[in-house]
């Protein structure tokens, strides 16, 4: 009974965080607390939730938490979170922040990780059409 009420929570809070963004896409403007919540889900321990906000931060391009996610890929070890925070990071397109998933690209032990963290910036840097030169 109590892993159904986890659920139902985690579906809940899902279903109230795509329809409160599915209507900030429609303003184009967030409110603090919409951020607020966002970061909390992409803070939270529940990897589901943690996906999800992730995942709608990129969709609708949430410059105001890059900071966050930046934090977040430092602090993961699951390679798949790794990978989706990445991309995540590249469709909110933040030059810094890409260079951060560079940093654990290079850092990172896992090949998989390292490939895809690496496709990710060389892909930013040729649709940007941007030279790269880092010492």
């Amino acid at each position: 009974m109590k892993t159904f009420k986890s659920s139902l929570l985690i579906v809940t809070v899902a279903v109230l965080l795509s329809v409160t963004l599915t209507q900030a896409q429609v303003h184009e403007s967030f409110s603090e607390k919409e951020i607020e919540n966002l970061i909390s889900g992409i803070n939270s321990e529940n990897n589901g939730l943690m996906r999800s906000s992730v995942y709608f931060a990129g969709k609708y391009q949430i410059e105001a938490v890059v900071e966050t996610l930046v934090d977040k890929l430092e602090s993961e070890e699951e390679p798949s979170n790794i990978i989706l925070i990445a991309m995540t990071i590249y469709k909110i397109g933040d030059r810094e922040a890409l260079m951060k998933v560079l940093d654990t690209a290079k850092s990172s032990e896992n090949e998989r990780v390292k490939h895809m963290l690496n496709a990710i910036v060389a892909e930013y840097l040729i649709e940007t059409e941007t030279e790269f030169v880092r010492n």
